[in-house]
Parts: C-alpha cells; structure tokens; sequence
C-alpha cells in the first residue's frame, strides 16, 4: 500500500532479501494498480491527483494527464479560495493516494470535481486509516481523506489499493489468476491485509509482526473477512 517508494527503491530492497530472485512485474502497490485499472477502462482524460511525488510520476509516465496542487498556503479569503477550487478544469478521475502535503484546498478541489460530473471516476490508493511511525506514533493515514471526500460527495470509489475488491480483480488479471484459493496472501494487519485477501477469495496467513495476537482475532463481534486462515 505504499506508493511513495520508488520502484528503484523496492527492487533494491527485495534484491537483498531474495538475491534477484523477483523483477519488478512481481512488485504491486496502488500506483502500478491504478494504471493498470485505467488502461483496462481505455481512460482518456484529465486526473486531479492527490498523491506523493512518486505517485504522479508514475501516472505522468503511463502518459495519464496529471493534474495537482495547491501545495503551498493560499490567501485566507473565499473570494480566493473559490477561485482556485472551482476552475472548472475537465477532471474526469479524481484519485487519492497517500501525499504529505494533504490540505484542505486539495480535499475542496476533488469534492467540487466529484459533485460536478457523476461520470468523474472516484479511485482511492493506499485506504490506512492509521500510518504506524514508530511505537508511541500513530497518525492519520490517507484512508482517512478518502472517507471524508466520500461523505461529502455520497460517492463510493474504487478501492485500488488494500482491501479494495477492484485491487483483487486487477492482480488476477495482472498475474492469470484462474483459482484464487491457490493464492496464499500474507500480511501482519487484519483490518487490511486479511480482508484483502478474503474478499480477493485467497486463502490468508497473519503473522505476528503487527503486533496482533491470536486472541485479538477470537472477538464475537469480529468481521469475520479480516479473521486469517492461518496464523504464525
């Protein structure tokens, strides 16, 4: 679910961990998703982007119209403001990753989009509600600016990062998925990684590094998607 690494930086990373065992077409995050997601649609058309700097790269490089911003602080004025959300640019996709220059003004611009044509795609990428930074720091993660644009707008988006249904379908078409029960999906985060892989039909492994414990899972009110197949 992170699309702020580069793939230089996962190929790298898994180079150490499996010897050059992987290339990049076994790497998936919201970005590499997204596109494929769009290409399979044969979208044309202008996106406004809220995303990292990385995210846009991959889109723009895809050769998808990319289309952001503000990054820096407006006028406090509504004479102002409106001026810049309510351009009336063409926007037919309004996707939302994670982006560390989230603000107000972006969340403004893709509500008015959304609410401006039914037929704008709504596409959510990595949906954390919480972004881990350390053990005593947890912060808000994008899934939270999803939820809120979706309120806003009564849209639901495709979901093209974990857990989203859409995500599944495209990594099977990615990958020739014929039999999903012959796919095992490994994960440390119930809420995410186990009800990706359920509503994906995989059979599913949770391990222990995400600090949850197997009586954790035992809950009577549990939603039974992020309940793992396995546990170690």
């Amino acid at each position: 679910n992170n699309s702020v690494r580069t793939m230089a930086d996962y190929r790298g990373k898994l180079e150490q961990l499996t010897g050059g065992a992987l290339d990049e077409r076994d790497i998936i995050h919201p970005a590499k998703v997204i596109i494929e997601f769009l290409q399979w649609r044969k979208f044309e058309g202008l996106c406004y982007v809220i995303g990292s700097s990385n995210f846009k790269s991959c889109l723009r490089e895809a050769g998808f119209q990319v289309l952001d911003g503000p990054d820096e602080p407006v006028t406090e004025s509504i004479p102002v403001v409106a001026s810049i959300i309510a351009d009336k640019q063409p926007v037919k996709a309004v996707i939302v990753d994670f982006d560390f220059n989230c603000n107000k003004i972006k969340l403004w611009r893709a509500q008015l989009y959304l609410q401006s044509d039914a037929d704008c795609l709504f596409i959510a990428g990595a949906m954390d509600k919480v972004l881990p930074v350390g053990p005593t720091m947890r912060l808000l993660g994008s899934g939270c600016f999803v939820d809120v644009l979706s309120q806003a707008t009564g849209r639901k988006p495709y979901i093209l990062g974990k857990p989203g249904h859409e995500m599944g379908q495209v990594m099977k078409r990615l990958h020739a998925v014929d039999n999903p029960r012959r796919v095992l999906f490994v994960g440390d985060q119930p809420e995410l990684d186990m009800k990706f892989g359920s509503v994906s039909g995989f059979q599913t492994l949770l391990v222990g590094t995400g600090g949850v414990t197997p009586e954790a899972l035992d809950g009577a009110d549990r939603d039974v998607e992020t309940v793992p197949d396995y546990f170690i």
